[in-house]
């Protein structure tokens, strides 16, 4: 997998969290986070802001992925 399929895939998706791309591509989220952050810099995505959860946190304490990683998402280009 390379730069450009995590590019495509958040392209495609519009916004996407770190566990559900790794997931997605079935690498470990720290790999992907590495690319994200490459994509980033090269101005082809963005980190969402954290959204605060109803207890005060970044992070509801359930069970699912989405709440304890970043959301990112794709810059549309004119």
């Amino acid at each position: 997998m390379i730069l450009s399929d995590v590019n495509r895939y958040l392209r495609d998706r519009g916004r996407a969290n770190t566990s559900d791309i790794a997931l997605h591509f079935g690498i470990a989220p720290t790999a992907v986070e590495g690319m994200l952050q490459t994509l980033q810099e090269r101005g082809r995505v963005r980190a969402l802001p954290t959204q605060t959860s109803p207890c005060g946190t970044s992070c509801c304490n359930c069970s699912s992925s989405a709440c304890a990683s970043q959301m990112w998402e794709a810059i549309k280009k004119h």
